[in-house]
C-alpha cells in the first residue's frame, strides 16, 4: 500500500508546476465519520495525502485542505442535496445532472477553494498557516495553506 501511494503521489505531483495549487479534502477523522467496507477502510488515505503534500512542497506547489462535508452529495450545477449515487455515478434528482462520483466531488472541492479565495481576498489580504476561527470558514472552507503566497 505504501509503495502504491508513493507511485500515485509521484504521478499526481509530476504533472504539476511551481505555482500550482493542490486542493484536497481534510481527511482527519475520515474513518470515524463514515462506514467503509474492509478494503477501503484499510487504504491509507491520509498517507497518500501526506506523500502528495511533501512532494508538492518540494516542487514549490501550494497545498490546501478544504472541509469535505457534503462534497460528494451536493450537485455542483444547482447545489441541491436531493441527489443519489449508484454504481460509481452521481445523479441530481432536481436538475438531472449526472457524472462520475469522484469527478463530482472534485468539482465541489475546487469550488470550495475558489469561493474561499474570493472571500479571503476581500476580507483577509494574507492567508496564514494558522487555522482561522470565523464561522464562515468553519462551515465553508477550512484552509490549512502549507505554502503561503509571498
Amino acid at each position: 500500500m505504501r509503495l502504491k501511494n508513493h507511485e500515485i503521489s509521484k504521478r499526481i505531483v509530476g504533472g504539476l508546476n511551481e505555482g500550482d495549487v493542490v486542493v484536497m479534502e481534510d481527511l482527519i477523522g475520515i474513518r470515524t465519520t463514515a462506514k467503509y467496507n474492509k478494503w477501503i477502510h484499510k487504504w491509507a488515505f491520509r498517507q497518500l495525502q501526506s506523500f502528495i503534500e511533501y512532494k508538492a512542497l518540494a516542487k514549490g506547489i501550494r497545498v490546501v485542505y478544504v472541509n469535505p462535508a457534503y462534497t460528494s452529495k451536493t450537485c455542483n450545477r444547482c447545489n441541491s442535496l436531493n441527489t443519489k449515487r449508484h454504481s460509481g455515478f452521481f445523479e441530481c434528482l432536481d436538475c438531472g445532472f449526472h457524472c462520475d462520483c469522484d469527478l463530482q466531488a472534485s468539482r465541489n472541492i475546487a469550488k470550495r477553494y475558489q469561493r474561499n479565495l474570493c472571500w479571503a481576498s476581500i476580507t483577509m489580504p494574507h492567508i496564514s498557516t494558522d487555522e482561522h476561527e470565523s464561522s464562515f470558514r468553519a462551515t465553508e472552507c477550512k484552509v490549512k495553506d502549507k505554502y503561503p503566497a509571498l
